[in-house]
């Protein structure tokens, strides 16, 4: 499979700021491992297609929803409270 773009197979990167997750862990109170596995969900997100920005109400409200889907799969089904991300 190419893979999303045609790269053989890569999708891309995701780079995630330990700093800015220790601030969003704080704030969510998330354990810093959850907040990273949050991030990390998002990032394959967009990675494999989905956005929340540039949109419709829809389409955003789609990618929540499965957000929120993969986190109750990978986090022991804790409820995850969703970052505005601007």
């Amino acid at each position: 499979c190419e893979g999303h773009g045609g790269h053989g197979g890569s999708l891309g990167d995701i780079v995630i700021s330990l700093a800015r997750a220790e601030v969003q862990a704080r704030k969510y109170k998330h354990t810093l491992s959850e907040e990273l596995a949050r991030l990390l969900i998002h990032g394959i997100l967009h990675l494999t297609g989905f956005d929340h920005v540039k949109v419709s109400a829809a389409k955003a409200t789609k990618m929540r929803r499965l957000e929120r889907k993969l986190w109750k799969e990978l986090c022991s089904g804790r409820e995850l409270e969703l970052v505005t991300v601007t």
